[in-house]
């Protein structure tokens, strides 16, 4: 059975037009995905976003979903290839936590260079059931996160 991955993503497109025709084109495959009651295709071959909200501000679009399984460095550049074909894309930020497989960090893409900032597994702190462990996530990934850059395609 597939774990369920949350994510956030924030794209910062070239200007106010291209950040408008990514969010129109967004839309249409969200729509497209909602009629035939199936995820949204987000640019890689086998990789769909579930129960998609999409905002939309001037030059920068914000997608919160999840997907099964965490995202691959792969599938990460796959999808910025993508969306480089549909408009200018000056920063990519993907925020996921994948609980069930203790996977928790951030891709930040900019300047051509995509790096993931992640939390090791030894790091990764027990849940207590309390309020604050997303709080206690953050600190632990400030505290311990690993950062590395990966090559693009």
């Amino acid at each position: 059975m597939a774990n369920n991955c949350i994510v956030g993503i924030r794209i910062v497109a070239g200007n106010e037009d291209e950040g408008k025709r990514l969010h129109d084109k967004l839309i249409v495959i969200q729509a497209h995905a909602y009629m035939k009651d199936e995820g949204m295709y987000i640019g890689c071959e086998s990789r769909y976003l579930f129960d998609s909200v999409i905002y939309h501000d001037r030059d920068t679009i914000q997608i919160i979903g999840w997907v099964k399984w965490g995202f691959s460095d792969d599938e990460v550049n796959e999808f910025i290839a993508w969306l480089k074909t549909q408009a200018e894309i000056k920063t990519l930020h993907i925020d996921y936590d994948e609980c069930g497989c203790l996977l928790f960090g951030e891709y930040d893409y900019a300047d051509g260079k995509l790096t993931n900032h992640y939390l090791p597994e030894e790091d990764y702190p027990e849940d207590d059931g309390g309020d604050d462990f997303n709080i206690t996530l953050e600190s632990a990934l400030k505290r311990c996160g690993v950062t590395k850059e990966i090559a693009m395609a």
